[in-house]
């Protein structure tokens, strides 16, 4: 719906990259305690780790969607170390994030590059370099999504065991969506270089 809402006012071309916001003041103070602390901050690095993953998915990314998605990412990370004690259910996402945190960076120092120097040579093979970074993009687009639900879920199990299935579903999809980014990622490995 929100992402919706921004196409249709800003037309095709998606919305723009969502930057880090500070989780509520109001929400950070009243926390009880450190679980609910972790709670409002993963919150706000979700929100901002799912905007621009939702773009990257939709193929409407523009260049700073990655990098918001790495600082989304990234404050999850920090999140989850300095209070992850308190969710070791939770705290046990954040290798997996790492992994995605780490994909990211070097599909974007890569794809950067090719953008730099594409003047430099042929259109078309630059072209055809660029489309095969695609398919990773949208894998590990696809893998980012659900390691950020699996959190979500392992959160609300908590209070609602009825979640614990969803959190059963989404590790086994985990298992899956990790085996494609590594082939999609191996398919960037073997394109043709334009350079």
């Amino acid at each position: 719906m929100e992402r919706g809402t921004c196409w249709l006012s800003r037309g095709a071309d998606g919305s723009p990259p969502h930057k880090a916001k500070t989780a509520q003041p109001k929400r950070v103070r009243a926390a009880r305690d450190e679980l609910e602390l972790l709670r409002v901050l993963l919150g706000a690095g979700l929100q901002q780790a799912l905007a621009n993953a939702r773009e990257i998915a939709a193929g409407q990314e523009a260049p700073g969607h990655v990098h918001q998605l790495r600082v989304g990412l990234r404050r999850l990370r920090t999140a989850l170390r300095a209070f992850g004690e308190s969710a070791p259910a939770l705290a046990a996402c954040e290798p997996a994030i790492a992994k995605v945190f780490r994909a990211l960076g070097t599909w974007q120092r890569l794809r950067y590059l090719a953008e730099f120097v594409a003047p430099r040579y042929k259109r078309r093979a630059v072209h055809r370099f660029l489309m095969a970074l695609k398919p990773a993009q949208d894998a590990l687009g696809t893998h980012n999504d659900i390691v950020v639900a699996l959190a979500r879920y392992r959160a609300a199990a908590e209070a609602d065991p009825r979640a614990w299935f969803a959190v059963g579903w989404l590790t086994a999809r985990l298992r899956q969506t990790a085996a494609e980014s590594r082939r999609a990622l191996r398919h960037v490995d073997e394109a043709a270089a334009f350079w």
